[in-house]
């Protein structure tokens, strides 16, 4: 549709918003304003044709803030059309690998919660970290001394 057969801002009621989506919605209202601005402007400009005189100068330069207006809402629109879809890949991205660490995390629970407590059973006994981390692995509990001594750092009780 021509800007100039716009008449009315688009209805942003709840019910238009859930029939057309809230990214066409966005868009239409984005899109209508940007063609007042374009109206506004060409009004302005035939006054100022028509009437000239002392006024001229204020008529140009509301024509031309008009004009501006419609310039910087061009810019808003396509830079809101080339990043938004970046920007919502990437909040899913963020999403899934967010699930993904949860998962994994819960995944890894039962064998971490082994390796800390063989590693507080033998350091109740008297060993040290490094070697309660050593036995610990040498049993089969634990992937490493240094991955036991890791883990016991990060998840050791009181911590």
């Amino acid at each position: 549709m021509p800007y100039h057969e716009v008449t009315e801002p688009v209805c942003v009621c709840a019910n238009c918003a859930e029939f057309v989506g809230e990214e066409a919605l966005s868009q239409r209202t984005q899109l209508g304003g940007m063609a007042f601005d374009l109206q506004e402007r060409d009004y302005l400009l035939e006054h100022a044709k028509l009437h000239g005189g002392e006024e001229l100068e204020e008529l140009v330069q509301r024509a031309f803030d008009a004009g501006f207006s419609f310039a910087r809402n061009v810019g808003e629109y396509q830079a809101k059309r080339s990043v938004e879809p970046a920007a919502l890949k990437a909040h899913s991205i963020l999403a899934a690998a967010s699930a993904g660490g949860l998962a994994r995390a819960a995944s890894t629970k039962a064998h971490r919660e082994a390796v800390i407590n063989e590693m507080a059973r033998l350091i109740d006994e008297g060993k040290s970290a490094s070697s309660a981390a050593l036995i610990a692995a040498n049993r089969g509990i634990g992937k490493s001394q240094a991955a036991n001594q890791k883990a016991w750092q990060r998840h050791k009780p009181g911590t």
